[in-house]
């Protein structure tokens, strides 16, 4: 029978010294455990100069599948082929995108082609140090002809606000749906072309605005009238009709601007004939990335009737 193997002395005192250092290491702050890294840095610097030659041997012997099957003139056909392919899509997204800035230049122009309105786009850079104002911070400014009570819209048509603030080389644009914007009137479109009853609106600070409709008793001309309707009572608005700007405090270039798209409607608390609607825009305002701002040289008010 084979007799055991009796560990020696040396190793004796060994185990438990090692035991006792594992304990205090596992005892001692991140930042201590940082010191083998200085052995690996040293191994490293003797290393890393004969590894590149050691990496380059391996490839030659062994190398990479599209080396052996074309060589390195066919690699770099492939190489400089995938390059004019980025180039191409990458041309093509600018296109795309000029495309739709042109589009929305002219739609801009097709709301009030009288008027010498000058469009620009600009990028949002963010927002206003006073989170609770919702001013957003636009990249244009005097500079570039941008003065306060200029009009900001998004897609061409759809109105974002107004430039409250103008500095040398940026802007601040209160947006429509703010509640410090205040009250805006619009009037609700029967058709695509009819105008149908005014509307106060005023934000409610969830990206929506609400307010009451004009009393309006007789259909405009062109209108088309609901099987539903009985005579005498006012014209009502339905769901899914849009909300166009029509407020003689706005810009003359920016009358008729989309304000939103009727989402609810109700009749008033106090006024039971009365309706109360409900608009929100087609886009979320405070999150837009790009802004077309309007200003003409010869801005002027607009005529609105007084809501009874």
């Amino acid at each position: 029978m084979a007799r055991l193997s009796h560990p020696s002395p040396l190793a004796k005192r060994l185990l438990p010294i090692a035991i006792a250092a594992m304990a205090v290491t596992a005892f001692l702050p991140p930042a201590a455990g940082e010191w083998p890294r200085w052995f690996g840095g040293v191994i490293q610097f003797f290393v890393a100069p004969i590894s590149q030659p050691v990496r380059g041997l391996s490839g030659w012997l062994a190398p990479p599948e599209d080396e052996q099957v074309g060589g390195e003139g066919v690699r770099a056909l492939q190489q400089q082929a995938e390059g004019y392919r980025q180039q191409l899509l990458r041309a093509q997204l600018d296109i795309d995108h000029l495309r739709g800035q042109i589009a929305e230049l002219q739609r801009g122009r097709q709301l009030n082609p009288e008027l010498p309105v000058r469009q620009m786009h600009a990028a949002v850079i963010g927002t206003a140090s006073d989170l609770s104002s919702g001013l957003l911070w636009i990249k244009a400014g005097r500079s570039d002809g941008v003065e306060p009570n200029s009009v900001a819209a998004v897609r061409g048509q759809q109105l974002l606000g107004r430039v409250v603030r103008s500095d040398e080389r940026t802007c601040h644009v209160q947006p429509i749906t703010t509640r410090s914007a205040g009250q805006i009137r619009g009037v609700v479109m029967l058709s695509d072309l009819v105008r149908g009853p005014e509307c106060l609106l005023e934000p409610r600070g969830n990206g929506t605005l609400v307010g009451p409709v004009e009393d309006m008793r007789e259909w405009p001309p062109g209108a088309v009238k609901p099987d539903d309707a009985v005579a005498g009572e006012p014209v009502r608005p339905i769901v899914g009709q849009t909300v166009r700007l029509m407020d003689p405090s706005w810009p003359r270039s920016s009358q008729m601007l989309l304000i939103g798209v009727v989402e609810r409607v109700e009749p008033a608390g106090n006024q039971p004939l009365r309706q109360v609607i409900t608009v929100r825009p087609t886009v979320r305002l405070e999150r837009v990335s790009e802004v077309l701002l309007r200003f003409a040289s010869t801005d002027t008010p607009a005529a609105g009737r007084d809501l009874p």
